[in-house]
């Protein structure tokens, strides 16, 4: 049997990001920030060390993310009795929202500033969206290639 390689549709009736499921991984970031670090994001000019400890919080959000988003596509799988092998990144996003705005509205809310006006919210949410994309479709098309005997259905509705 030939696996599927389009994207399918999966309905959407559930978001994995929201602050609840973000604070426990921005807060330990923000934790390693130094006064220093958090006046260089507030300011724009961000230092290597900064952008170093921004760039392990957005990957650890993609992987949180990622994880979930599969693991729950898996149990849809496994009740259905079948698989699929990519995810489309409209879905993606839906199932996320804007992320950006979740992301810089946590940060917020953590470091008790009020509301972050962050200009790139919905660029932010693109790039976490295609990332989280990616780490699914690749550990889907994992699982579809030891699975290849077993018939390919449409992604269940979440």
């Amino acid at each position: 049997m030939s696996l599927n390689s389009t994207p399918q549709r999966v309905e959407q009736k559930f978001q994995l990001a929201s602050k609840e499921t973000l604070k426990p991984v921005i807060r330990e970031v923000l934790e390693r920030l130094t006064a220093q670090n958090w006046n260089r994001l507030e300011t724009g000019f961000i230092d290597p060390e900064t952008a170093s400890l921004v760039t392990d919080l957005c990957v650890t959000i993609v992987e949180v993310l990622a994880e979930s988003l599969y693991e729950s596509l898996s149990r849809r799988f496994k009740k259905r009795k079948g698989s699929a092998t990519s995810v489309c990144k409209e879905d993606v996003h839906e199932c996320l929202g804007n992320m950006g705005e979740v992301i810089t509205q946590t940060v917020a809310e953590i470091q008790g500033v009020g509301d972050i006006h962050y200009l790139q919210c919905e660029q932010m949410t693109d790039v976490m969206v295609t990332a989280v994309t990616e780490k699914v479709n690749s550990r889907l098309s994992k699982t579809s290639d030891t699975d290849v005997t077993e018939e390919h259905k449409p992604l269940p509705p979440i």
